[in-house]
């Protein structure tokens, strides 16, 4: 027996297809039959992989050479989509590197949509000047029907003539739409002019009242100890520049309805990439649901007496005017006002917050700051801020600087018809993104270690600010109008701190790092986590 079994076993090892075909198991067999039938759909689906894989992005790259390559992928539709939420700055450098760097324009892949990647600032300075071929409207009314403005509403903002305008009377302009004209109450509220000046004033005082030792938020003060407070920069600023600015442009109204809007904002705000990526409402419940509040909040703003909010700023008044007079709905004005809050408020406290942890971390910087803009008299009063910013290079040089290190937003247009933009052409159908990041840190702009802050670029090389590829307030018709407004409050801000605290980074505290994974729609926040404890 142990002998037959040896034999077998032997004959098998020798001649292994003879043995199974002996055994009933050979390759017309019923079993290796079930496992053809098993394996084909596998078989058939990689071989169509491969097959897609070498016509995307070896075939079609030859047959087209002059529309931008993209980036290879393997999940048709998905795309790029995972790693671009999980880290969209990572994607666009990977993307930029592997085509060798060259920064000509390549192709990403964001559910189903091709989206062309801008990464040098002579490309983005053809974007921004071809306003014929590359639409922003498009991509903005995209976004206010994500947010809930009806679609008759938005086609009534862009597509159909303003019938009469209240506060923009110009003869010249008669058959603008009304988005014309209120673009251009914001330009007349936040560029340098009378409006401008009177609505600079009033945050500025705000501002000026809230930066006092008791007036330090309990929520944002980690612990007492005796005359000495250690508090959250990040969050005591924050809750400073949203309470001031909120009030500024609403009055006192807003927040006096709702006491908690400021921390259901702060919610939404982390979450809101999601409204301008599309993403499912499913995988974004939290967000819609912090608009929500937000936008009850409003509502019920809009619906209270104008006499009961006469306090809010000349451009938020004149918007609802205009808006109402060309028959908006009470929910479409209320909507799109939100969402201009949104836009305003999401990154002037942010670029503040880097700018005083910056100053505050380098002792050197701290003192050549305190130098220049103490240098006639203590800038505690509003008079002595305002002059102390009129000649502060080193301070203006570090704004410069962490606006470069910290900015990484995303500047979009919609091609409506083909065009070309660096010797590339682009397709009608698609979308255009330029990351302000990928210019922020060109190496060949900004110097060695660009992802480094170093405020001495700036006051080596003051044209800087004037280069291309500095552009962390985008361009074109989407020039953020507030640039003016942001800068002034930084700076207004750090010099108050300096003049009346004596502030100190908290034991074992280190830098936070800027959050580079998640989408961003302006200048990046902290890593979620950390923070930045300073005693004062």
């Amino acid at each position: 027996m142990w002998r037959t079994q040896y034999l077998s076993h032997s004959e098998h090892f020798r001649n292994p297809q003879r043995a199974m075909m002996a055994n009933g198991e050979g390759f017309g067999s019923k079993t290796s039959v079930e496992m053809g039938f098993h394996l084909a759909p596998y078989v058939l689906t990689l071989t169509m992989l491969v097959l897609w894989r070498l016509w995307s992005f070896t075939v079609l790259p030859i047959l087209y050479p002059h529309r931008p390559k993209t980036l290879p992928y393997w999940i048709p539709w998905l795309g790029h989509t995972l790693s671009f939420v999980r880290d969209a700055d990572r994607t666009i450098e990977a993307g930029r590197l592997y085509f060798g760097n060259t920064r000509r324009p390549f192709a990403i892949v964001l559910r189903g949509q091709l989206v062309y990647v801008i990464t040098s600032a002579r490309d983005a300075t053809a974007v921004f000047r071809n306003v014929n071929d590359l639409a922003f409207n498009d991509f903005v009314k995209t976004l206010l029907k994500q947010a809930g403005i009806s679609s008759t509403g938005v086609d009534a903002i862009f597509d159909q003539p303003a019938s009469g305008t209240v506060n923009c009377i110009d003869e010249k302009t008669s058959a603008k739409s009304l988005s014309y004209f209120c673009e251009k109450i914001v330009r007349r509220q936040l560029l340098p002019g009378d409006e401008f000046l009177t609505f600079q004033s009033e945050m500025i005082n705000r501002v000026h009242e809230r930066l006092r030792f008791d007036s330090i938020p309990p929520h944002v003060t980690c612990r007492v100890s005796g005359p000495v407070k250690v508090v959250s920069l990040r969050g005591w600023i924050k809750h400073t520049l949203l309470e001031a600015m909120t009030r500024s442009m609403y009055g006192d109204s807003l927040l006096n309805a709702d006491p908690t809007f400021l921390d259901h904002f702060d919610l939404f705000d982390s979450e809101s990439w999601k409204l301008t990526f599309k993403i499912p409402r499913r995988f974004a419940q939290g967000m819609f649901k912090e608009k929500a509040h937000l936008q009850e909040t409003f509502d019920k703003y809009f619906d209270l007496p104008l006499e009961d909010r006469k306090d809010g700023c000349y451009m938020i008044k004149a918007l609802e005017s205009e808006m109402k007079a060309e028959g908006h709905s009470a929910r479409d004005v209320s909507t799109y006002l939100l969402l201009l809050y949104w836009v305003i408020n999401s990154n002037a406290w942010k670029a503040t917050f880097w700018l005083v942890a910056r100053v505050i971390n380098d002792p050197a910087l701290k003192a050549s700051v305190e130098k220049e803009v103490f240098s006639l008299t203590p800038a505690i009063s509003i008079d002595g801020v305002q002059k102390s910013l009129e000649n502060a290079p080193v301070l203006a040089a570090a704004y410069h600087e962490v606006l470069r290190t910290v900015t990484s937003s995303i500047s979009a247009r919609e091609v409506v018809r083909e065009c070309t933009v660096g010797n590339h052409q682009l397709q009608p159908g698609t979308r255009v993104i330029i990351p302000s990041r990928q210019t922020l840190i060109d190496e060949q702009i900004f110097g060695v270690e660009p992802k480094s802050f170093d405020h001495s670029r700036f006051l080596r090389n003051p044209a800087l600010v004037k280069n291309a590829s500095f552009r962390p307030f985008g361009g074109g018709v989407s020039y953020c109008p507030g640039r003016f407004m942001a800068r002034k409050e930084a700076l207004a801000v750090t010099v108050l701190i300096l003049a009346r605290f004596q502030i100190e980074i908290a034991p074992g505290q280190y830098f936070p790092r800027s959050n580079t994974t998640k989408p961003c729609l302006g200048v990046m926040d902290v890593l979620e986590g950390e923070d930045f404890v300073v005693t004062v």
